[in-house]
């Protein structure tokens, strides 16, 4: 029992979340995300083709607010809710930690609707021991996110029920 979870800041200025709660056996028992195009960008313009006439796709409840100071926000910026069936994550290469031998997909394909991102780590060796707080050890590091191989952004990579299923 443990999730993966995501969160890229696009070079185009979008913005991409994704989760994953995954079962003793390591299947997927929730999901879900979301996608913030460009701010100003025309709708459908945006990573992956996302056409704006889909009932999930909305103007973002902060596009155009004038909030100085929010990465990323601005007019014309949109929101994709993705439903917890648009949601895959797909193990790639796996880092196994020297301290406690646990192993980590830190190399992930992801997947969203239209979307498909490879999440890729800065370094492998991102493991974080959190047992004096948490009680727990995972794995949260920073991440390239590259499409058809090209960079198409950089963001964060959380896996977590790896060392130690997680108690919900």
């Amino acid at each position: 029992v443990g999730w993966d979870w995501t969160a890229i800041n696009l070079d185009d200025g979008g913005a991409f979340m994704a989760f994953r709660i995954r079962d003793a056996d390591g299947a997927s028992v929730w999901a879900g995300g979301s996608y913030r195009s460009p701010p100003s960008a025309r709708a459908g313009a945006g990573l992956g083709g996302l056409d704006s006439d889909s009932p999930r796709f909305a103007p973002s409840p902060l596009a155009g607010e004038g909030r100085g100071g929010e990465a990323g926000q601005g007019r014309g910026a949109e929101t994709r809710i993705f439903r917890r069936d648009e949601i895959s994550f797909t193990p790639l290469r796996a880092w196994r930690s020297p301290r406690t031998s646990t192993e980590y997909p830190v190399v992930m394909r992801v997947r969203a609707g239209d979307l498909d991102f490879t999440l890729k780590p800065l370094f492998d060796d991102q493991e974080f021991d959190a047992r004096a707080s948490t009680g727990t050890i995972y794995w949260e590091g920073a991440v390239r996110a590259t499409q058809n191989g090209k960079s198409v952004g950089r963001g964060y990579l959380e896996l977590t029920g790896y060392w130690r299923k997680l108690t919900m």
